[in-house]
């Protein structure tokens, strides 16, 4: 909290924000929250401290240091950060929130006093004239209170605690899943040998055998995809699912419990404290095993007889564009690693650099020619998406309610921000079609374009979106490209005439694409090492 404060500045800090440190579990880092904040009636509780010291009323503060517990304003800031850079410093607006959420609570049965303690055992609220009238604890016994000051941080903890377990929990969903995800990688390979080794013994025989050959790699594919599929949809609703249920639990119950009122707090610790216990119970899904059909050869290289049991299966059909002649198969090339903070959501490019939005709620700068990577800006919200366009960083933000979408100038300053409603509590992602902002409302099956100040242009319909993952791109300078990770879909839909230009299903589970002038590129999440090429103009897919 930098250096050690005078007398003087502990005077000072009377009529300023007071901020306790919690304890972290061992995972995590110390946190500050706000406990005491005096009340903003008038201009002098945001003027700047220096000045009104100087007997300069009128100039209001702009930054409120933590540190030092003193508000500035811009020119005694700069002084100020000149000695003291390493101070923890927010915003005047974030200081008036913190001040309005700790404003007295007035008790409901007498309207004079104000609540100020609680029962550890029922979470019941009073004030000191409600002690004379209170009953029994639900158990029978007198109630153990506490003050609100006592009493909060300790309830505090024991979420902590409880959000402890949570983490290792999704540590050890994580495990399985990332055996899962190998286990089906070693599958593919597995699978593209023996159709090697069907495909080399078929050339080894004469002619009237050949379509026998082609007829069993049919066979074999289907009976695979089939097995692989059942794989996907054991990581997808055993693991991913309850990962997912894991992560919303955690960040909830993180986010009321840090930025609602110590007595909201207190009412809301039983239904925290069920929901979290209730997510701990069971064992993790143990990844089942499959009986696998190998391929057999015999010695004798002219009576190669290849057996395997196999069971049909329907796969949606695909149109198949043939590669042009100047296409050649080509491998992409690792330049370097460079580690982040934290997993990686998003990544966005722009003037030798890329900017990469986190789960930590932060985008950081990579500078791809010295491969610096630092903070580019952060927020008390879920990142989403970040992209950078006109030297503006855009993030779209979620919270508990709804998703935000924050404009910052690269020197991080905001300029402006609004609200996007979208039903669906999954990722969202936003693109840029010629200077217009395009982000799905998937609640209504909607795409909304934006101008780039957040004004509504049109709400175009579009009824293949779903509540699942959904991520875009801009395929041209008059329509976006959408993968639609649960139905499987990957469609293109013009922003002027607001109609589907084509669709297709023939990458399963979508997870990311990106577009130039004449290609889509997608991806999955289940086969990592392929990249699956489409024609922009038609949809239809590349085969090399």
């Amino acid at each position: 909290m930098g250096p050690k404060r005078t007398a003087e500045t502990l005077s000072r800090a009377a009529n300023c924000v007071k901020l306790c440190k919690v304890e972290a579990t061992s995972a995590e880092e110390e946190e500050m929250i706000i406990v005491e904040c005096p009340s903003l009636h008038d201009q002098t509780d945001t003027a700047c401290d220096v000045c009104v010291r100087k007997d300069i009323h009128d100039q209001l503060a702009t930054t409120y240091c933590t540190s030092c517990s003193t508000k500035f304003c811009l020119k005694h800031l700069q002084s100020h950060d000149d000695c003291f850079w390493d101070h923890v410093k927010i915003d005047m607006e974030e200081y008036k929130q913190q001040a309005k959420k700790l404003e007295p609570r007035p008790c409901s049965e007498h309207p004079d006093l104000e609540y100020s303690m609680g029962c550890g055992v029922c979470q019941v609220v009073i004030c000191n004239k409600c002690v004379s009238n209170l009953g029994l604890c639900t158990d029978g016994a007198p109630h153990r209170l506490r003050s609100l000051e006592d009493l909060v941080p300790e309830l505090y903890q024991e979420i902590s605690e409880l959000k402890t377990l949570i983490v290792n929990k999704e540590d050890v969903l994580s495990t399985v899943f990332k055996e899962t995800a190998k286990t089906i990688s070693d599958f593919e390979i597995e699978t593209k040998m023996m159709v090697e080794l069907l495909r080399k013994t078929c050339n080894n025989q004469i002619n009237s055998i050949r379509q026998k050959y082609d007829n069993l790699e049919k066979d074999l594919m289907k009976f695979r995809n089939k097995i692989q599929k059942e794989m996907e949809h054991f990581m997808k609703n055993n693991v991913d699912r309850k990962l997912g249920i894991l992560s919303d639990c955690k960040r909830k119950v993180e986010f009321d419990f840090q930025n609602s009122h110590k007595v909201d707090i207190v009412h809301g610790y039983s239904q925290a404290f069920k929901d979290m216990n209730d997510l701990l119970k069971g064992d993790p899904p143990a990844l089942p095993s499959y009986n696998v059909v190998v391929l057999v050869k015999k010695e004798t290289p002219r009576d190669i007889d290849l057996k395997m049991e196999f069971h049909s299966n329907d796969f949606p059909d695909m149109q198949i564009a043939p590669c042009p002649a100047d296409h050649r198969t080509r491998c992409l090339t690792l330049l370097n690693e460079i580690p982040v903070s934290s997993k990686c959501n998003s990544i966005s490019y722009h003037h030798s650099s890329a900017y990469v939005s986190l789960e930590n709620n932060s985008v950081e700068r990579i500078n791809l020619d010295s491969w610096q990577c630092k903070v580019a800006q952060t927020t008390h919200n879920r990142v989403n998406d970040a992209a950078v366009f006109n030297r503006k960083i855009y993030l779209l933000e979620r919270n508990l309610k709804n998703f935000i979408v924050r404009v910052y100038l690269l020197t991080g300053r905001s300029v402006v921000s609004w609200d996007h409603f979208d039903g669906s509590n999954k990722f969202n992602k936003l693109t840029f079609v010629d200077n217009m902002i395009v982000i799905p409302d998937r609640a209504t099956k909607h795409l909304v374009v934006y101008t780039l100040k957040g004004d509504v242009v049109k709400n175009i319909p579009c009824d293949l979106l779903s509540e699942d993952c959904v991520t875009l791109c801009a395929a041209d300078s008059d329509s976006v490209v959408v993968s639609d990770h649960q139905s499987s879909q990957i469609f293109k839909v013009s922003i002027s005439t607001e109609k589907v230009v084509w669709t297709t299903k023939c990458v399963r589970n979508p997870q990311g694409i990106t577009c130039n002038s004449s290609h889509v590129f997608a991806t999955n999440r289940s086969t990592r090492t392929r990249i699956w090429i489409l024609d922009s103009g038609n949809g239809k897919l590349y085969i090399y």
